[in-house]
Parts: C-alpha cells; structure tokens; sequence
C-alpha cells in the first residue's frame, strides 16, 4: 500500500510469494489490495500485467495475483496484446501442459497472428524459451502464417520445431540460427539438422547458415568408443545417456589425440574423467599450434564441453588453479585482443569475454549461494536484514561538544579527538534520504555480532540524532556543512586511524590496510553483499556506473533478455575521473568502512541491477551464468578501486614512470599481491599458492603496469604527445594487437593535459575503450576464484523423505 508507482507496485508483486499468509487474507483486505492497484494503473495509464513484463517472476506470483482478484484476460489496447505475447511468457514454465491461470491460448493481435506466431515473427532470445512453452501450452501455427504448410510436412507432429522452422525461415541468417541452435534441446536439434540437411529446399536456404553446426557431422559420434580403451569408454558411459550431443562431444575430444586417448589422461583428475580429458585436449592441442599441425585452436564450445557439469567444471577449475601453466595454454590461445580503437566511439576486440561466459555457464547453478534468503544461516540474514532497519532519530537541542574540543572536518563528517580515540558527528546530505543515512547504524550494530569473520575495525555506532542547533564548536565549519540547520547527524565512535584514507596510508602501514580491505570486500561478496569502495563511472551525467567485464555481460544479457539497449563497442570503456572518484574512499588505514553502501544479491529493494542500470537485462537470478557473474563483477569492482588507490600512490611518491622497467616490474608485482590477496580470502587457498598462480598464468603483469603508467602520464614523455601524431609507442601492447589511435573527435580530449572531463583526468577517450588490456584480461580470470570457492552438489535425498518439499529444510529451531 506504500508504493506510489506502478512499477514499484510491480516489483512488490513479483516477490508476492515470498509474503507468508497472502492465501489467507481477509477478502476487505484483499479489495484494499486491488483498489490501489488499480489506481497505480490509473495514475500511469497502464496495466500492472505489462508493468510485471520489467520484473522476475513464475507461475506462483501469477496465480497468487489471480487469487487475490487481478483479471489476468488484459488486452494491450495498442496492439491488441495479451501477457502470452510478451518477453515473460517463459518465466511461466509449464511442464504439465497446463493452464492455470486461464490465459485465451486462441487470441490473435491486430495483424491477426496468436501468441506463438508473434513470438515466430519478432524473433528474440526470450522468444526462443517462448516457443517451448506455448507449444507446451497447445498454440500452433495457423493456417495463414508463412511457409505453414512447409512446416508442417517437415515436422507434422511437432508443433514446437514448426514453429523454430517458421522463426528460421522467416528470418534466414547466421544470427538467427545461432540463437535458435542455443536454444533447442539437444535431442531436438539433430532432428532439425537432418530434417533441414535431407531436404533440398531447406538445406538451399538454410544449410549455409548452419556451416559451423552442421561441419561437426564430421565426428562419428556413433562410434565415439573407438577413441578409447574398451575400459575406459566403459567409465564415461555414465556421461552418456543415450544423449546426441554427449555421444559427439567424446568423439570430438578423442580427436585431439588422432588415434587412442592414452588411459593415463582420464586420470589427471581422478574424480572427473570427463574434467581430465578436457585438461587432456587443452594440452594436446596446444602442442599441436606450436609444433605447427594446426593453425587455430578449435572453438571454445569444442574444448569446453556442453557434457561437462557442475561438478567436472570445479574439479577443471581447482585443476587449473594447482597448475597455473595449464591456465597459461588457456590464456594464450583462447584470450587474446584483436584490435583496440582508441578514439571516440572506439572499444577492444577481444576474445576474454567468450571463454569466460562459457566457463561460467558450464557451471550452471552457483551453489555457495543459497537461491532464497531464507535458506540462510539466522547471523546471515540478520546481518542481511540490518541493510533496510531503520531507527527513529533521538531529538537534541544540540551536540554535546565541548566549546574548546579540538575538531577537525573530514568531508561531511566532524571528529572531535581526545586521548587517542575519537567521536565523530556524520551529518545528513541535501537530497540524502534519511533511512538509508541511519541504517549504518543497524548495519555496524549486527557487523559486531560478526566481527571474528573480518579484520577491519568497525566504528561503533552511538546514535542518531534529529539535532535543532549546531554547538558553538561547529560554528567556524558552518560553511563547509552547508547551512544553519544540522537536522539528523549520525553519532559514533573510532579511532584515530579509521580517518586516514588509504593512498595516504604510511608506507609501513599500507600493506596491512590494504590486505583488511581487499580480505574483507571478499568475505562480503562471498556473503552475496557488494561493498562500494568507490563509485566508479562510465558516464556520470548519465548515471552509468562501470562494468569492466562489460564483454561477459553483454554476452550473458544477448542469451538471457528480450532486448537491452545497452550495445557497447567492446571492452571496459572509458574510466570518468577515477582519481576524483577514489578520493575518499571507503578503504582506510583500519580497512573497509561506510558498509552500508553496499548492495545485495538477496535484497530485490537494494540489488546490484537497480544500482547499475546497465546490468538490468540481468535482473533474473536463476539463469545461467548471472549469480557467477554478480560474484565476479563485484571481485572486479574491488580489484579496479585497488589498482586505481596503487596507482595513486606510485604517482604521489613519483614512481609512476612507464619508461622504467624495474618500476614497472614492482609495480605489476603488487598488482598480483592485490588479486592473490583477493582470490585468497574468497576462495579460501593458500595465499602462497594464490600468488603463484596469478604470477604464472599468463598475464604480463610488467606491461600491466606499464599500460597503467603510460595512461596516467599527461607530461611531456606521456600519452597526450603520443596520441596527438595517431600513435602509441612500441611495446606497449602486445605485437599481434592492431592499435589505432585518433583523438580528433574526442570530446574529453584537451591535448596537452589528456583526456579530462569536468577538469579532472580521465582515463580514455569519451565513449572509447580503457585500453589497459593486460589489467582487463587478468580480470577475467575471477571466473576461476569464483569456482574455487564452489562447493560439491550434494547426494540427491530420496524423494519419500525429502522434507525440503514441505519448506522444513532450513528454518532454524
């Protein structure tokens, strides 16, 4: 009833099932319910139905809201819609053929066409999923749909793959059948590609757009056995499952051997046959490019099995991480840049983002993250619970500082010290909201509770205040905290160190903070809890925040959303006064503070995907590879604040020099010190072991930190003079990379003082690429911190005695 939008009421109604006790309200209550709904419809022109198609939701929201008196049989005045026509009909997941919620299965639009038709002709990766589920739902083909009866005489008891081929032969091109071959079971997909390779019509149109799928027949996946010792193909029977596409990724992976696997290579990884050949084959292949038998690795999806799981994937991925030169093969042939276009409009070609969606979707299901909060260990939720606890302020004529106190402002924050502890008052900000102000109180109250889980000092909080006048010993900071008036200030206790921000940590001191910062980012992102050491942005006027793995984004957005308008050039792009950006940040001499800016994975009001608008299209939890990603997106967020605070403190003490290889050398080292610490404290390895694998596999840290240094110099040796004659200088960048440079049309250009935006250095051209390739590419590698962290999937519980089905599963007693 508090929601004052249509879209926030949305929102609310796609989390209805996790309200207790909805099924049994009273029906006054229930009335109450609709009427404010429909004066959100109202207020917005619109219907909550359409407004839902922007949220996350299933089949049980739907029938909840039926069952509370929402009408589901809505029809979009414009085009003559219903919900079966939009992006979210296969959240719907109907297994049982079945119709509950009494959608008309045989409404047509105003172009005359019914749901699964429309899906056919306005063809997305939503509408892929879509099809199955329509057809599930009995919507077939009408008889005036194009190329129908065609479609009928290929697959006459199909309706689904009558409808894939309708979609394919109204849109016939390489795109369209690679989205349509992504998503099609692997069983039905070989009865389409035969279906379209005996038909000469078919195969005419389509056959050349299905080079890539169909050139695998060349694998006699029927006799996938003779790749093997008889014992051996005895053991991976149980990969098998009678399935097509299981059957031809064996085959294909017995061909990098040219003859017989040997035994030995099933048992690299003892635990996953499958896990070890794939190790098998990044070797043998390999070998193979550099003895000059191949010129090109094959296609990550070739090497990378669709037959591997979850579990072969974290027996692959610990692999990898004990052996940091098989991580090293890995880099080289399958993580290279192409081209960086360092202009206005510009990006990077790279091939990071592929290899590494792939890795993470192969995963599936990320289980060190319960699905629902609920599941949740009861510290866990409290801690997570105390992100929305709001408490009243205490209202004070004034402060109760001394007049002769001695007091010092830190940004918006007055620290009255005193026999080496300190008091601080944190005033409210113009346009700041008040609950989000006062609820770090709540959330370094329940971090206390925690505290043996980090290393940082957390200030302790004292209360909150709605306080009328300032004390006279504020008066000389008046102007500073912009008004008469002090309103709500936030009281608390540290000491001394907690204000020293960490560029300008001692330098006895800075390796300690750094690691209680970097420890700490990674056990509360481990705890699905994002912390914002910095906010850094894209665009800042345009409120878009950055993603440096914008490549792995994009390519899970294209394969999980309708449509996202977001359509970078490639690669991180362009960094907007980082320097400014990471003046104050939440990294100090005692570790990480203001917690509460922090977002969440659990929390749909404050998510990762409402902070940063660019990620929406990944709003939907349960698909493959999203969960992976917030994890890693946010161990990138730390790692880039980390890189950036290094950077500043080399150019304080004037060692950021791009000419000198030994401080480059020093500098890249404590690069990789920053990711080991990092990967160490979420995965839980040994740091040792995290350091050596960073060192050793296969980022050039030294060019790292020289591609740094040159970005950053605006002297006379620096970037500005380079890049104003359209060049960079030799060896900046690897030699297989083409680099092309022109400034001309960059807006935030201002020659001899580089790119700058507002007056304060950026890093890249506007609207162009980072250009820090070496430091991007070793970001991508977290997919691996991430896996390590996985654990195994649990034994299946017997069915007659799974008490999970009753919701007794993890309540706390």
């Amino acid at each position: 009833m508090n929601t004052t939008t249509l879209n926030e009421t949305a929102r609310l109604y796609s989390h209805v099932r996790d309200f207790q006790g909805m099924n049994g309200l009273h029906e006054l209550i229930k009335k109450r319910l609709l009427c404010h709904v429909l004066q959100m419809q109202a207020k917005a022109n619109n219907t909550i139905w359409i407004a839902m198609t922007k949220q996350v939701f299933g089949n049980n929201e739907l029938l909840q809201m039926k069952e509370l008196g929402f009408d589901p049989h809505w029809i979009d005045p414009v085009n003559g819609h219903t919900f079966l026509f939009t992006k979210s009909v296969w959240m719907l997941k109907y297994d049982e053929e079945k119709n509950d919620i009494g959608f008309d299965l045989h409404h047509v639009d105003k172009h005359g066409d019914n749901a699964l038709e429309h899906h056919c002709r306005y063809h997305k990766s939503d509408s892929m999923d879509s099809l199955k589920d329509l057809a599930k739902m009995g919507i077939k083909l009408s008889d005036q749909f194009p190329n129908v009866q065609k479609c009928r005489s290929i697959f006459p008891y199909n309706p689904y793959l009558q409808a894939v081929l309708g979609t394919s032969l109204l849109h016939p091109s390489k795109l369209t059948m690679k989205e349509i071959l992504r998503h099609i079971p692997s069983g039905e997909s070989s009865i389409f590609d035969k279906a379209v390779c005996n038909d000469p019509e078919l195969k005419n149109i389509l056959g050349k757009y299905l080079d890539s799928h169909s050139s695998d027949e060349s694998v006699d996946f029927k006799n996938w056995q003779n790749g093997y010792y008889p014992q051996d193909a005895k053991r991976l029977e149980k990969y098998l499952a009678d399935s097509y596409s299981k059957k031809w990724d064996l085959a294909f992976l017995a061909k990098f051997w040219n003859g017989i696997v040997p035994s030995e290579t099933l048992n690299v990884i003892p635990e996953s046959p499958l896990a070890s050949l794939v190790a098998g084959a990044i070797w043998r292949q390999h070998q193979e490019l550099v003895e000059g038998k191949i010129k090109k690795p094959a296609a990550p999806r070739k090497l990378i099995v669709n037959s591997l799981k979850h579990d072969d994937m974290v027996h692959l991925n610990r692999y990898l991480f004990a052996h940091p030169e098989l991580m090293r093969i890995l880099v080289q042939d399958y993580m290279n840049a192409k081209s960086i276009y360092i202009q206005a409009g510009g990006g990077s070609e790279t091939t990071y983002g592929k290899i590494t969606s792939l890795m993470m979707t192969r995963m599936g299901k990320l289980l060190q993250l319960l699905e629902y909060e609920h599941m949740l260990p009861k510290w866990h939720r409290k801690l997570l619970n105390s992100f929305n606890e709001r408490i009243p302020p205490i209202p004070l004529e004034t402060l109760n500082i001394p007049d002769n106190a001695n007091v010092r402002l830190l940004g918006r924050t007055a620290i009255v010290t005193s026999d080496g502890s300190c008091e601080a008052f944190k005033f409210l900000k113009k346009g700041e909201k008040y609950d989000y102000f006062a609820q770090e109180h709540s959330v370094c109250n329940a971090l206390h509770e925690v505290a043996d889980q980090f290393k940082s000092q957390i200030i302790q909080p004292i209360g909150i205040y709605a306080v009328k006048y300032f004390p006279p010993a504020l008066k000389p900071y008046l102007a500073q905290l912009n008004g008469t008036e002090p309103g709500f200030v936030f009281h608390y206790k540290a000491i001394p160190e907690t204000f020293v921000y960490l560029q300008d940590v001692s330098a006895d001191k800075y390796a300690e903070s750094r690691s209680k910062t970097l420890h700490d980012a990674a056990k509360l992102i481990r705890l699905g809890i994002y912390p914002d050491l910095a906010a850094m942005f894209h665009n800042h006027q345009a409120s878009r925040r950055y993603i440096l793995l914008v490549d792995v984004m994009v390519r899970l957005i294209r394969s999980s959303s309708e449509f996202s308008p977001f359509s970078p050039a490639g690669g991180g792009g362009r960094l907007e006064n980082p320097f400014a950006k990471t003046r104050y940040p939440n990294a100090r001499e005692t570790g990480m503070t203001d917690w509460r800016d922090a977002c969440g994975y659990y929390d749909w009001r404050n998510s990762i995907y409402h902070k940063t608008k660019d990620m929406q299209g990944l709003h939907d939890k349960r698909k493959s590879g999203v969960s992976y990603f917030y994890q890693m997106n946010a161990l990138a967020n730390v790692l880039l604040i980390d890189m950036l605070i290094l950077a500043e403190r080399y150019i304080n003490d004037g060692h950021l020099q791009w000419k000198d290889e030994a401080l480059n050398q020093k500098f890249g080292l404590e690069l990789a010190e920053g990711f080991a610490q990092l990967s160490t404290s979420y995965a839980c390895q040994p740091y040792e072991q995290s350091l050596k694998f960073i060192l050793e596999c296969g980022i050039d840290w030294t060019l790292a930190a020289k591609q740094i240094a040159f970005w950053l110099d605006t002297g006379s040796e620096g970037y500005p003079g380079w890049v104003t004659q359209g060049k960079v200088p030799p060896g900046l960048y690897e030699e297989s990379i083409n680099v092309e440079v022109d400034v001309s049309q960059s807006k935030n250009f201002e020659g001899v003082d580089g790119f700058r935006t507002n007056g304060s250095l950026d890093i890249g051209a506007y609207n162009g690429p980072l250009a820090l390739d070496q430091f991007e590419k070793s970001v991508h590698l977290l997919f691996n911190t991430v896996a390590l962290a996985e654990p195994m999937s649990p034994p299946p519980e017997p069915d007659h005695y799974n008490h999970r089905m009753f919701g007794w599963g993890f309540m706390d007693f």
